[in-house]
């Protein structure tokens, strides 16, 4: 669960 939640952060922070 916390992997898919650390991915998505990730993919906003490169997408900002």
């Amino acid at each position: 669960m916390a992997g898919k939640w650390y991915a998505f952060h990730l993919c906003c922070t490169v997408n900002h």
